[in-house]
């Protein structure tokens, strides 16, 4: 009967023993898992790990939870690959590197320690690149009695639920780009940058530092004390026990934002205490913002036994350690003034209700040409309002005000009151002053009154005024500019020298009419709508709905047309690239040449002479021999118009939107 039993369980176990063998532990996958593998949770665990020295591996949480008792003396890299995976623990996640360092990096995921500290770390680098590190004490610590440490925030959430987030009582490295620190930082010593974050103070079991813990001062206290600053640093208590460290501070901030809104503490607090002497560097710079709301103290404030109102106990307060911490701000936004600290060369400005740090920078003078140029400040901070006083030699006006930031980046000019703003750099203004232009004045068209006819000014009869009025109506971009100011509009010309292109060009189409050409001289004409009493510039006009007639006083430079010839004047235009030649008429005593066009940019005046053949038939545009004008000037042409402004351009406005709805 036993062998029939025997026979059956033998049968019965070698059917199902597959199935009955135990699910392996987490510890004996960590074990046998190869460095760089992925170990994922396949449900929760609850055991206490240990990761090997020589281990380097990655845990997903995969949204399980792992109750663990954690040390890790390799590496380890935490991420979850769902939404609620952690790890609980009751006692601190060690991180303890033995002949090499350890190291802990936090992707995603929580870590939860009830009753300690959070990642307690010793000759370990700790990166916190996301997730949470939620604890009763410092979420990332570690002892200066033992090894350094090395921590790294980017991303995520470190709280803690009594004092700091982050103590660090050795010879810390601490780089935070990102990421809350929610409870602030405490310092002794270390190399600290920040650029980025959000690190807030603690609002409740604050330790104040002239409260007694275990019957000494807070200050004097070595442990972990819970201040009211945001970022503080207990400076000149101790040096560091680790063989080879110092006791050395400098901290560099660049970014960030410091919150303290307790009502007792500053954004930054430097506590001098001089027990032991210690060099402490402290740059505050770019675009940190520091804030508080205490009565009592500075955004950033060293705090010596002075500020905190008592004489200090006996080792502290030493006068050879005491006031010495190097403090350079160079930049950043306080929420009250801190010029005591402010580097040489730099000044706390109040915007509204804030103070920014900014450089005092020189406000140079460049070249000017025909003039002078004069401002109302040498030095200046970004933000100030400089105002230029612009004196053009006799003959001479304002062509043209360039300003230039240290970069070579332009900075505007406001020609209404002869001003810019100031950048957050040194800046160079270059002023070039021009020859007077030839300005024509026709008289005003008041355009309450009934539109007469101009007799020079548009073809076929039509009316100057409507041609204008019409051509702005049309033109949502000059309405707004001219929206509520009194307003001109107005002709300029002047000769100018055109570029070799435009010339060539010019001179090809002209070949193409004629042999034998000359061009006489170029002109620029321009229309623009101008501030009425200042010349403003408003907005200009390239071309207008209808063409108007322009006539021109020849040059008197122009030579005589020898006997036996005849000549033909051309008026040639180049607008947008494209050169055309205009139908030009020659006045009856040859002094003047009038052509039409709608469109504003360059012109060229030109002629062509051909001999005289046995035919009677001449030119009806051109006299036999013209007597050339004589004027006061033989380098500007003027031109006769009938026409040049509007006034109240501004009362037209109304009139406009009402006859010209569309």
């Amino acid at each position: 009967m036993k062998k029939k039993i025997y026979g059956l369980l033998s049968v019965f176990c070698m059917i199902f023993a597959p199935n009955l063998v135990m699910a392996a532990t987490l510890q004996s996958q960590i074990d046998e898992a190869s460095n760089g593998s992925v170990i994922t949770l396949d449900t929760s665990y609850t055991e206490n790990i240990t990761i090997a020295s020589d281990k380097d591996i990655i845990i997903d949480l995969n949204g399980q939870t792992l109750t663990s008792e954690m040390v890790v003396n390799g590496a380890l890299t935490v991420r979850d690959s769902g939404t609620t995976g952690k790890i609980v623990s009751t006692n601190n996640v060690e991180v303890h590197g033995l002949d090499s360092a350890a190291y802990f990096t936090l992707e995603s995921g929580t870590i939860e320690v009830a009753n300690d500290y959070g990642l307690y770390t010793d000759n370990a680098v700790v990166k916190v690149l996301g997730g949470t590190v939620s604890s009763k004490y410092a979420a990332l610590s570690g002892n200066n009695t033992k090894g350094a440490m090395t921590f790294v925030v980017s991303g995520g959430t470190i709280e803690a639920a009594m004092g700091p987030a982050i103590y660090m009582p050795g010879p810390i490295s601490l780089d935070v780009t990102g990421g809350k620190i929610l409870g602030g930082i405490s310092l002794r010593m270390g190399k600290v940058n920040i650029s980025g974050g959000v690190i807030t103070a603690i609002n409740d079991y604050i330790d104040m530092p002239t409260d007694t813990i275990s019957g000494e001062p807070a200050y004097a206290y070595s442990g972990n004390v819970w201040f009211p600053d945001a970022l503080y640093v207990i400076g000149g208590t101790y040096t560091t026990k680790i063989e080879g460290e110092t006791n050395i501070l400098d901290l560099k901030i660049t970014g960030g934002e410091f919150e303290s809104f307790n009502g007792k503490g500053s954004a930054i607090g430097i506590y001098d205490l001089g027990k032991v002497e210690q060099s402490m560097n402290v740059s505050i710079s770019g675009s940190a913002i520091l804030n508080t709301n205490s009565d009592t103290r500075t955004a950033y404030q060293v705090v010596d036994f002075k500020d905190l109102g008592v004489t200090p106990i006996s080792g502290f307060g030493n006068a050879s350690y005491i006031g010495k911490i190097n403090t350079s701000l160079t930049g950043g936004i306080y929420s009250n003034d801190v010029s005591e600290y402010v580097e040489s060369g730099y000044l706390a400005k109040l915007l509204v209700d804030e103070y920014y740090v900014y450089k005092i920078n020189k406000v140079n003078i460049g070249s000017v040409t025909a003039g002078t140029v004069e401002v109302d400040k040498t030095e200046a901070t970004k933000g100030d309002v400089i105002k230029l006083t612009l004196k053009p030699n006799e003959g001479y006006s304002l062509s043209s005000v360039k300003i230039l930031d240290a970069s070579g980046n332009e900075v505007e000019f406001i020609p209404s009151d002869n001003t810019f703003t100031m950048p957050d750099s040194e800046v160079t203004i270059s002023v070039v002053y021009g020859l007077n232009k030839v300005e024509a004045d026709a008289p005003v068209i008041n355009t309450e009154e009934p539109v007469k006819e101009v007799t020079a000014g548009v073809t076929e009869s039509a009316k100057v005024e409507e041609v204008l009025l019409d051509t702005i109506s049309k033109d949502d971009k000059i309405l707004a500019e001219i929206d509520g100011k009194d307003s001109v509009v107005k002709v300029t010309v002047e000769n100018v020298e055109v570029k070799e292109e435009v010339a060539t060009k010019v001179k090809e189409v002209l070949d193409k009419k004629a042999t034998n050409v000359t061009i006489v001289d170029y002109l620029d004409i321009n229309i623009a709508v101008k501030e009425k009493g200042t010349d403003t510039l408003l907005a200009p006009i390239t071309e207008l709905s209808s063409p108007i007639e322009f006539t021109v006083l020849l040059p008197e430079t122009i030579e005589a047309v020898k006997t036996g010839y005849t000549r033909t004047y051309y008026i040639v235009r180049h607008h947008e690239g494209a050169v055309e030649i205009l139908d030009a008429k020659l006045s009856e005593d040859g002094k003047t040449l009038s052509f039409s066009t709608d469109k504003f940019s360059e012109y060229a005046i030109a002629y062509s002479d051909s001999e005289v053949t046995s035919s009677t038939d001449t030119p009806t545009t051109t006299p036999e021999t013209p007597e050339t004008p004589k004027t006061s000037d033989n380098i500007l042409v003027y031109v006769s118009l009938g026409f040049v402004g509007i006034a109240a351009i501004g009362y037209s406005l109304y009139n406009l939107k009402k006859r010209n709805s569309r």
